[in-house]
């Protein structure tokens, strides 16, 4: 069982302060955070391209209970409506799996925006690698329900990599990732429809002036060598011990 592992453990690690805190409250002290990470190699050999388009990608699970997708498709729609991008100068695309995903392509049809917003199936790593890199702008949508504190998806930290702009909608309820982001100059926390609106401006006008590269360093904080000095550093209170 579960509980019989972590009542022997010598040391548990989990990935975010939350989580810790309610582990901590079982287990004690031993109980320490080391975050995902990601490895700057996976994009050192991704050549970065110029595009044409203003490209916003997702990448990963979606959860129609748990996230909603409403306010950043209004906002796509009323930019559109309002001539503010042109119609063939962005794409929006998401590569979706896991249990509970929306009809994305059902509900880009009922608002107008099928040609614009389109629907993909899950992709390999290293293909999703490729599109991440050479996107304009990266979504995350915010977890709302049980754990959301906490809630920090490994995507999350390879969209870092990646050094393109991210922006989190409608995460309000994720403290811990809301703060991780709000902290790093490539990302942009948006919450309801005229955030999004206004977020979506200003990354596209940064990708005018870019001539449609987009690219910034990654977060060294976040990188595999710099997570793992943590990990190293429980793994050695445990020895001396």
């Amino acid at each position: 069982k579960e509980i019989d592992t972590l009542k022997r453990a010598d040391a548990i690690v989990t990935v975010s302060e939350s989580w810790a805190r309610g582990l901590r409250n079982r287990y004690g002290d031993k109980v320490s955070v080391v975050t995902n990470a990601y490895d700057p190699d996976y994009f050192s050999r991704i050549p970065l391209e110029s595009g044409d388009r203003f490209a916003i990608t997702y990448l990963g699970k979606l959860n129609s209970a748990h996230q909603d997708l409403s306010d950043f498709l209004g906002a796509v729609k009323k930019i559109l409506d309002d001539g503010k991008i042109p119609a063939v100068k962005i794409s929006v695309d998401f590569y979706t799996a896991g249990y509970g995903k929306p009809d994305i392509s059902g509900l880009a049809a009922s608002m107008g925006l099928s040609g614009i917003v389109k629907e993909h199936s899950p992709v390999p790593f290293g293909r999703a690698l490729e599109l991440m890199k050479n996107s304009s702008l990266l979504l995350v949508a915010g977890w709302k329900g049980q754990s959301s504190p906490g809630w920090r998806p490994q995507k999350v930290y390879e969209y870092m990599g990646s050094g393109i702009p991210i922006m989190l909608i409608n995460g309000i309820e994720n403290t811990e990732l809301r703060s991780m982001l709000a902290s790093c100059k490539n990302c942009i926390v948006a919450d309801g429809a005229r955030d999004i609106e206004n977020g979506l401006l200003g990354a596209y006008s940064e990708f005018n002036k870019a001539d449609g590269i987009i690219r910034r360093e990654a977060p060294a904080e976040y990188s595999i060598d710099k997570v793992t000095e943590g990990l190293c550093g429980i793994i050695e209170k445990m020895v001396r011990k």
